[in-house]
């Protein structure tokens, strides 16, 4: 695949979650069915909120409770919320480190403090992968940049500050709506259509 660079998202391109095993935690624990709570919340920007940045931990702590019955401590919360969290399949990172050696590759990822954290714990005591962001030519994380993507900003930002063409940049991501927005802005964006059972090596190396 001939391009001058490659951005990557993390979840569900590099990295497995599973939003249903939040949802059930925090339905567990707060007493109410949290899956209707997940779009009112975002709604109220509750989530863009935390993953742009804009809001703490502790702030996105309250903002959870007031949609719960009961009060789960900060432990609970924190838990129930890095359910949806799994690992890099056995190697998603190969397949980074090879495509690094033929371009500059960058992720682009969706994400908050909580989220970020656990990630690092989780491959922590895995010394090929604790450092996994080293991989990349530039990370860039919405809790850090004040962006979440389909905002355009969040695209331009890693365009202007590596000076990149959009045109010969390619971008993959398993959300549509954010391909989309990618497409907008010139670059050679990509859906991976996880429910097809596409995979990121497929994709790269078929």
């Amino acid at each position: 695949m001939q391009a001058e660079a490659l951005i990557l998202d993390l979840g569900g391109v590099l990295i497995d979650i599973d939003y249903g095993k939040t949802i059930e935690a925090m339905s567990r624990i707060g007493g109410v069915d949290f899956q209707p709570l997940f779009s009112q919340a975002e709604q109220v920007g509750l989530f863009s909120d935390y993953e742009c940045g804009r809001i703490q931990t502790p702030e996105f702590r309250v903002g959870l409770r007031r949609y719960m019955r009961l009060s789960p401590t900060d432990q609970e919360l924190d838990t129930a919320w890095n359910a949806m969290v799994g690992h890099f399949p056995v190697g998603r990172l190969d397949t980074v480190r090879r495509m690094a050696e033929r371009m500059p590759v960058f992720l682009l990822s969706n994400i908050n403090t909580l989220h970020e954290k656990a990630i690092q714990e989780l491959h922590a005591g895995r010394p090929d992968e604790q450092d996994y962001e080293r991989l990349f030519n530039g990370v860039y994380f919405s809790h850090r940049i004040g962006f979440r993507k389909p905002d355009p900003a969040a695209f331009k930002l890693i365009l202007d500050e590596q000076g990149l063409q959009a045109s010969s940049t390619i971008f993959i991501d398993d959300s549509i709506q954010h391909v989309l927005a990618a497409q907008s802005l010139g670059l050679r964006a990509f859906w991976l259509d996880l429910a097809s059972g596409k995979t990121l090596e497929g994709f790269l190396f078929q």
